[in-house]
C-alpha cells in the first residue's frame, strides 16, 4: 500500500491489490488501543531477543525450529525455505557448519516499533480503493492483527472500501506460512474474477 504514495491515480501500475495479513491500522485507533498496542509491541521484541540465532548446521537448525513455535506450525515446504534461504553461514569460508539467521534481531524487532509508515500506508487505502480494487485476506485462527485494527481498515467513514475482505480459517497472522495453498487459493479465486472493464482473466 504504501509505494501507492509513489503515483497518482492515472498513472499506477496496479489493476489491483491484495493484501495477505496486513500489519496495518488506523493511527487514531492505535492511540484508543495503545495500551493494548504497547503490551503486544513488547511481548513480540521480548520473544525475539530471546530466541536462538545460531545452529551447529542447517539440519540441526531444521529440528529445532519444527519442534518450536512459531515454526511448528508452519508448512514443512516453507520450513525447508526458511532453512535454505532464511539463514547464512557464520563464516562464509566454511558454509556447511555453524549457520545465522540471515535477519539481526535488531531489525526484526524494528518491524514492529516503526509505526509511521503502517499509518501512512493504511490512509492510502482511501485515496486508492476507487480507481484500485484492493483485496484483503486474513487468517481467522490467533491473528496477531486485532479486531479494531482489521475493522480500521475497512472504515467506510474514512473512505475505506476494500473490494473484498476473506478470511482463511486454518491459519492466523503468519497464514502464508501456515497453509500456502489457502492463500493461493485464495489469490487465485481473487484473479479470477471480472476486472474493472468486466473482462475475465484467462487463469
Amino acid at each position: 500500500m504504501f509505494s501507492t504514495k509513489c503515483y497518482s491515480s492515472s498513472t499506477s501500475p496496479y489493476e489491483s491489490i491484495i493484501l495477505v495479513e496486513p500489519p496495518m491500522i488506523d493511527r487514531h485507533i492505535f492511540q484508543a488501543n495503545i495500551k493494548d498496542r504497547e503490551r503486544q509491541t513488547a511481548m513480540l521484541t521480548k520473544a525475539i531477543a530471546a530466541q536462538r540465532s545460531i545452529w551447529d548446521n542447517r539440519k540441526a537448525a531444521f529440528e529445532y525450529f519444527v519442534k518450536r513455535a512459531p515454526w511448528k506450525t508452519w508448512d514443512i515446504r516453507i520450513v525447508v525455505i526458511h532453512v535454505n534461504h532464511g539463514l547464512r553461514p557464520l563464516d562464509p569460508e566454511h558454509p556447511l557448519d555453524s549457520v545465522t539467521t540471515k535477519c539481526d534481531k535488531r531489525h526484526e524487532s524494528g518491524g514492529f516499533i516503526d509505526f509511521e509508515p503502517t499509518f501512512d500506508a493504511t490512509e492510502q487505502i482511501e485515496k486508492v480503493c476507487a480507481t484500485i480494487p484492493i483485496h484483503i485476506i486474513y487468517g481467522k485462527k490467533d491473528s496477531l492483527v486485532p479486531q479494531y485494527s482489521q475493522d480500521s481498515l475497512s472504515d467506510l467513514s474514512k473512505g475505506r472500501k476494500p473490494a473484498s475482505v476473506s478470511r482463511i480459517s486454518s491459519g492466523g497472522h503468519l497464514v502464508v506460512q501456515e497453509d500456502p495453498d489457502a492463500v493461493s487459493a485464495q489469490i487465485l479465486n481473487i484473479l479470477n474474477r471480472p476486472n474493472r472493464d468486466g473482462v475475465i482473466p484467462r487463469l
